[in-house]
């Protein structure tokens, strides 16, 4: 037998997950200047990080310098991502984000989730957000968790019952958030529908 008492197993169980945690760490640095965004202790403290974001300073000049700069960053990125203020509404998306969609970008701006993504209960008299179905949504939730404590989320499972043809099917996707200043993007992936 390897160990003869559970304390060495304990000891070599926990040198293991120092090590998994110490490997599992990313620096996040900004994609466009470089600068380190987390501190060794922020990393310490959250069990996640992607590698790269964007400082305050460069948000500043790329997202609100002009239009337009924000638009050509959005495109930049190779997946559909939308963003969104601290209101829920969606100020901006990239190509990817539009056509996965199916709208144009003034159809998607100042719109609500619901409302973009064609949720059946965004139709409803009270609007998306007002319904019952409304406190179950996970995009909602999604995004609101990442107002609130600033954590990604990563690769969330969401279904959005929509009306296709007459016809109620639930398109499932993932969804990735990140907040940047008083923004948060969304990352849409894997669209698929079950009926």
């Amino acid at each position: 037998m390897f160990c003869q008492s559970p304390a060495p197993m304990i000891f070599v169980y926990w040198i293991l997950f120092v090590y998994i945690q110490y490997n599992i760490m990313i620096e996040h640095i900004c994609a466009w200047c470089g600068k380190k965004l987390t501190s060794q202790e922020n990393l310490e403290s959250t069990h996640y990080r992607i590698s790269h974001g964007i400082c305050e300073e460069c948000k500043d000049i790329h997202f609100h310098a002009n239009r337009e700069s924000l638009n050509e960053f959005l495109d930049r990125i190779d997946a559909p991502v939308f963003v969104m203020d601290e209101s829920g509404q969606f100020i901006s998306a990239n190509k990817k984000g539009l056509f996965a969609a199916q709208k144009t970008l003034e159809e998607v701006e100042g719109s609500l989730e619901g409302e973009v993504f064609e949720c059946v209960y965004a139709d409803q008299p009270d609007g998306c957000g007002n319904t019952r179905h409304c406190n179950g949504c996970i995009i909602r939730r999604t995004i609101l968790d990442t107002f609130k404590t600033g954590e990604s989320n990563l690769f969330v499972p969401v279904t959005i019952d929509k009306m296709i043809d007459g016809t109620l099917v639930k398109q499932m996707y993932t969804i990735s958030t990140e907040k940047s200043g008083n923004l948060v993007l969304l990352r849409i992936d894997t669209p698929g529908s079950a009926q």
